[in-house]
């Protein structure tokens, strides 16, 4: 259901992005024009401080998780995850969440804490990362409408 994203991937990512689905929950709600998704995917399929996923059910992507995380690895990895609109409410963000959760620990054994941060109106998200094992949703202070949810890896 995970895989590393390849090149192949740039053009589902890009109208993944710009579905009003995935655009209504995203913190820049704008559609991201082709260019500067060409440049932002290269970056990040390529930046080691980033692992970018694709969510595959029956052999067709149908998302994407990414960990985006600091060089200190004390600091938590951030993840995000959209899920075409066709396929939200069947559990696959659970699914997606906890499978990249185990390859992402894998890959950088030296991680311990990942953080997400969630419109605090988005209740299926913030329902899927509960199922998958994150705290209790807290306001975030710098942002009041969100909320933050941590996953802290039992050693």
């Amino acid at each position: 259901m995970i895989r590393k994203a390849t090149e192949e991937d740039m053009m589902f990512l890009f109208d993944l992005k710009n579905q009003p689905s995935v655009l209504r929950w995203s913190f820049n709600s704008n559609p991201v024009p082709l260019e500067t998704h060409q440049v932002w995917f290269q970056q990040k399929l390529h930046d080691p401080l980033t692992a970018l996923y694709v969510i595959e059910e029956s052999g067709r992507a149908i998302g994407q998780v990414r960990f985006d995380r600091e060089k200190d690895p004390n600091s938590p990895a951030i993840i995000s995850i959209d899920i075409t609109a066709e396929q939200r409410g069947k559990g696959f963000g659970k699914k997606a969440i906890v499978e990249s959760l185990e390859e992402f620990f894998r890959e950088h054994p030296d991680i311990t804490t990942v953080a997400a941060s969630i419109y605090l109106e988005n209740k299926a998200s913030q329902g899927a990362f509960a199922r998958a094992g994150f705290s209790v949703p807290t306001v975030c202070s710098k942002h009041p409408d969100r909320v933050h949810m941590q996953y802290i890896r039992s050693s």
